[in-house]
C-alpha cells in the first residue's frame, strides 16, 4: 500500500458507501462518426479545469447537462474519489447506430475508469458516462476456513413481513456447541458483509465453526427490502435497521436442539458493535457480546474525522471537497447544539438520514450501556482503521476499566474489515481481495471457549 504522506493517494467522496459508484452525467441517441479528437479534446479540458471551454462543446441537448457547473459538479467528485489522472488511453469505437461512441481509458495510480463518450455528426458532444472497471474479485476461502469440518444449511426468521434470508454453519463434531449471532455494520450489508473483494462475516462464520462454534448469519433488513424500507425511511431508527433483527436471531438460536442455548453471543461490527450493548439490554437471553471495531463517539464526530483524513490523503483539498466538509460540520454542529427535530428534513441533515434515527442514535450512549451490563464483553478494535480508529479503543478501555467481565484485544495491523494493512487503511483498501485475519479468529475462539 502507498505511504499516505510521501506518495499522492486516492480519495473518497462519500464516507457512508466504499464501493464503487458509476457516475452518469447523460445519455442522448446514438451516431457513427469517426470523431476521436473531438472526445479527447474534451476530457482533456475538462481534466485541465477548462470547464466553460468543455461546455462549450456540448450538443444543444446536452447543453443543460453539460453547463459549466454540472461539468465541474460530475468532475472534482471524481478527482476526489480517484486522485489526478496520470493517463488517458487511446480511443476505442464502440458499435452505434447514430452518434459515434468512444470508450477512453482514465489511469489513476491505483485504479482506472472508462469514460464513454458521444460525438455527433457536427463535432458536439452528445452524450457522456462514468463507468468503473468491473472488479474480478476472488473471494477465496482463508486458510482457517476447513469447510469439511461444519455443516451450513439456509432458512429464513425474523419479524413477520420482514422475513430475512440466513445461514447457520454448525461444527459436525461438537455435541450442542456455543453460537454467535453476527450483526453488520451500516449500510444494506448481505449476510457475509461484503465489501469490495472482502467478505468479513463469510470469514468469521467459517473461520468460528471450523473451531467448534455455530454462526448465524443474515441479509440486513435494508439489504433484502431496499424498497419497503424505503417507504418509511422517515420512521425508522436503528432499533428496525439493526437490533430487532438481531434479537430475533438470538431468539431463533433458543429454538435449535443442536446448539446450546445457554451460550449464545452476538459479535456486531462497525455499527453492530457500537449497538451490542444496546442489544444485549434489549435482549437478555444473551451469554455475552463481542464489539469488533464498533465505535463510542457520535456518528457526527466520526463523519467529520473521516471526511478531513480521506480529503486531506493528497495533501489539498479542492473546492467540492472544501463544500462537503463545510456542508457536513454545519450538520455535525445542528445535532451538537440541539438545533434537529422530527420535523427536520432528512435532505438538510447528515449523510442524508432521517431526523428520527440521527436523534435515536445521538441519544444513545454505549459505555452506559455496557457499564450496565452483567455479561461477558470482548471489545476489538483495529490499528489501521481509518473509519474507527484507536481514540474508539482508548475509550472502550477507559470505560469499561475495573470490570472483571470485559476484555480487549488491540490488533495495529488490520484495517476497518479485519484484514491486514502495513499502514493506515483508505477506502481503496476494501477494493482488493482479502480475508480475515486469523489472529482474530483465533482470539474469539479462545475467549468464548474461556466464557462459561
Amino acid at each position: 500500500m502507498l505511504n499516505c504522506r510521501k506518495r499522492k493517494k486516492m480519495k473518497f467522496a462519500k464516507i457512508a458507501a466504499v464501493l464503487l459508484a458509476s457516475f452518469v452525467v447523460a445519455v442522448s441517441h446514438l451516431h457513427s462518426n469517426e470523431k476521436s479528437n473531438t472526445a479527447m479534446k474534451f476530457l482533456n479540458l475538462v481534466n485541465s479545469g477548462k470547464y466553460a471551454e468543455a461546455s462549450q462543446m456540448a450538443s444543444p441537448i446536452m447543453s443543460n447537462f453539460l453547463s459549466e457547473d454540472k461539468i465541474k459538479g460530475f468532475w472534482l467528485p471524481i478527482e476526489s474519489r480517484y486522485g489526478k489522472p496520470i493517463g488517458f488511453g487511446l480511443p476505442q469505437p464502440q458499435k452505434s447506430t447514430k452518434d459515434q461512441i468512444y470508450l477512453i481509458t482514465i489511469g489513476f495510480k491505483v485504479d482506472s475508469l472508462n469514460a464513454r463518450i458521444m460525438v455527433d455528426s457536427l463535432d458536439r458532444i452528445s452524450g457522456l458516462l462514468f463507468l468503473p472497471f468491473p472488479k474480478d474479485y476472488k473471494f477465496e476461502l482463508p486458510r482457517y476456513a476447513d469447510t469439511s469440518f461444519f455443516s451450513e444449511t439456509e432458512f429464513k426468521f425474523g419479524v413477520e413481513g420482514w422475513e430475512l434470508n440466513a445461514s447457520l454453519t454448525i461444527p459436525r463434531t461438537f455435541r450442542k456447541p456455543p453460537a454467535v449471532v453476527l450483526v453488520h455494520g451500516s449500510g444494506p450489508n448481505d449476510r457475509d458483509e461484503t465489501v469490495g473483494g472482502i467478505k468479513t462475516f463469510r470469514d468469521i462464520a467459517y473461520g468460528l465453526s471450523s473451531g467448534g462454534i455455530a454462526v448465524m448469519r443474515y441479509e440486513k433488513r435494508t439489504k433484502e427490502y431496499p424498497t419497503k424500507f424505503s417507504k418509511n425511511l422517515n420512521d425508522f431508527t436503528v432499533w428496525e435497521e439493526t437490533i430487532e433483527d438481531a434479537i430475533e436471531a438470538a431468539k431463533y438460536l433458543k429454538t435449535r436442539s443442536d446448539i446450546d442455548t445457554n451460550r449464545i453471543f452476538i459479535l456486531g461490527h462497525s455499527l453492530g458493535g457500537n449497538l451490542a450493548p444496546r442489544i444485549a439490554s434489549d435482549y437478555r437471553g444473551l451469554k455475552g457480546i463481542i464489539i469488533v471495531n464498533g465505535n463510542v463517539r457520535k456518528l457526527q464526530d466520526l463523519v467529520i474525522d473521516q471526511y478531513k483524513y480521506i480529503f486531506g490523503l493528497d495533501g489539498e483539498i479542492n473546492e467540492y471537497e472544501q463544500e462537503q466538509l463545510d456542508k457536513a460540520e454545519m450538520q455535525a454542529n445542528a445535532l451538537n447544539e440541539g438545533k434537529v427535530t422530527y420535523e427536520t428534513s432528512k435532505d438538510s441533515l447528515l449523510l442524508g438520514l432521517p431526523a428520527r434515527y440521527l436523534l435515536d442514535l445521538n441519544r444513545y450512549d454505549p459505555i452506559a450501556y455496557a457499564k450496565a451490563l452483567d455479561v461477558p464483553m470482548l471489545i476489538i478494535n483495529s490499528g489501521h482503521d481509518y473509519q474507527v480508529t484507536k481514540t474508539e479503543y482508548d475509550l472502550w478501555v477507559k470505560g469499561l476499566s475495573g470490570r472483571r467481565k470485559a476484555s480487549t484485544r488491540f490488533f495495529p495491523n488490520l484495517n476497518h474489515l479485519l484484514v491486514y494493512s502495513p499502514e493506515m487503511s483508505t477506502p481503496l483498501s476494501y477494493e482488493k481481495d482479502g480475508t480475515v485475519d486469523e489472529s482474530v479468529i483465533l482470539s474469539i475462539i479462545d475467549w468464548i471457549r474461556k466464557t462459561k
